[in-house]
């Protein structure tokens, strides 16, 4: 029997008995199967490999052999649809303090979504409660096939999990649910949630966190050339491996791209971009590493990044950075005294109510983004769009010292700055 394949009856029989051992705890809806009260399977039985291999034959993936292993051993979970809701079968919620239970859709439904939204690189077949769904991700260039799961719920698009590969993902529940979750004092079920991260940790981390090393190190230093979509989206997953993994390695890239040095090219607006999103990466996710590098960019003479450095120290509260920061008060540029005030407030008072620019990493890489232009952020918010035509396309008289070009002529000013 494969680890796969061993893991999976493990989490069936794990659930099965807690079901009967303790009945007054299947309220809570992550241990409730909607089909329950009729005595109905959790899972759908398995397919043949030969059904699997016709039913996948228009998708444009090589499929690995885990799908097949999955599916033959069950043909998703039990489906409700008067409330479009299948059977739970995997709390993906290690290490983060809730539950979270997903099902798995019927392999038809499977390849149904994904070539309906003509997904390409990803096949979709978990779901679970308030927009969340979990990808197996196909990238030609890397090798490993790493489970992602992901939340849409009110537009959102953000990263809750990911699995090394699918199998790692049920050896990960598996074992979570046999040595971390437990019953407490008022009879409900409750998990401990270092042990859960570390389990999730064992069998995932270091292959993850070495993936994304190995894109670094192959986009790096192509970032100037990259579309912005592309190099936020690469920016974008090493925060959000960072996030997940809390592994140091990953802190230095990013300190590296908030400290790139300006090129003096066309490339400097999408560049400062590319430094703002690694800079609010490190204030979200960075810790205490992130500190010493970040109070080393202050002395930067590119302004953008000691500006981007002292909002994320503002945003890590980190008394180290006091001194520096008190430095930064008589900087020649005003939005960098601006936010060095506003960041040092942060951490000798982080109970009071912050200035609502400081407060968000957006409005403030809005903010930059019109000093850039000779404006104020109450001009790039102006309710007039005249105003804001006038100030970005300057007439042959002004003494504006920057050409921008017209916001209409140039397609990719569309979005200014963010």
């Amino acid at each position: 029997m494969s680890d796969l394949t061993e893991a999976l009856d493990r989490i069936l029989n794990w659930l099965q008995q807690q079901r009967r051992q303790h009945p007054d705890s299947t309220q809570e809806w992550w241990l409730r199967s909607p089909d329950e009260e009729n005595n109905a399977p959790v899972v759908s039985p398995g397919l043949s490999y030969a059904s699997i291999e016709e039913i996948t034959k228009d998708l444009q993936l090589e499929l690995p052999p885990e799908i097949f292993e999955l599916y033959q051993w069950g043909n998703g979970t039990q489906y409700d649809s008067s409330l479009f809701e299948f059977d739970w079968l995997f709390d993906i919620g290690q290490g983060w303090g809730f539950f979270m239970g997903v099902g798995y859709f019927p392999l038809q439904m499977a390849v149904t979504e994904s070539l309906q939204w003509n997904k390409g690189s990803i096949l979709n077949i978990f779901i679970g409660r308030e927009c969340i769904e979990g990808y197996l991700v196909f990238d030609k260039n890397y090798q490993d096939i790493p489970v992602i799961f992901r939340n849409f719920k009110g537009g959102a698009n953000e990263t809750i999990i990911k699995y090394a590969s699918l199998t790692n993902m049920m050896l990960t529940v598996a074992e979570c649910y046999e040595q971390a979750y437990y019953i407490n004092n008022n009879g409900y079920f409750s998990k401990d949630e270092d042990k859960a991260f570390k389990i999730w940790h064992k069998y995932n981390s270091e292959q993850i966190v070495s993936a994304t090393l190995k894109k670094i190190k192959q986009l790096e230093p192509k970032l100037p050339e990259l579309d912005e979509n592309t190099g936020v989206n690469f920016l974008q997953e090493i925060g959000e491996t960072l996030k997940i993994s809390q592994d140091p390695r990953l802190i230095t890239p990013l300190i590296r791209i908030l400290r790139r040095p300006p090129t003096n090219t066309a490339t400097d607006d999408k560049l400062d971009n590319f430094r703002s999103q690694a800079s609010m990466f490190l204030g979200w996710l960075g810790g205490t590493d992130a500190v010493e590098p970040l109070i080393q960019a202050l002395k930067d003479e590119y302004w953008l990044t000691r500006y981007w450095a002292i909002i994320t120290l503002g945003d890590l509260k980190n008394s180290k950075a006091l001194s520096s920061l008190t430095e930064l008060l008589e900087d020649s540029e005003e939005l960098v005294r601006q936010a060095a005030t506003e960041a040092l407030s942060k951490i000798t008072h982080p109970g009071d109510v912050m200035n609502p620019l400081y407060s968000n990493p957006a409005v403030a890489n809005l903010e930059a983004t019109a000093a850039l232009y000779g404006m104020t952020l109450s001009d790039m918010l102006h309710p007039n769009i005249e105003i804001l035509r006038d100030k970005l396309n300057p007439s042959p008289e002004s003494d504006g010292s920057r050409d921008s070009g017209s916001i209409d002529d140039n397609p990719d000013n569309n979005t200014i700055g963010i």
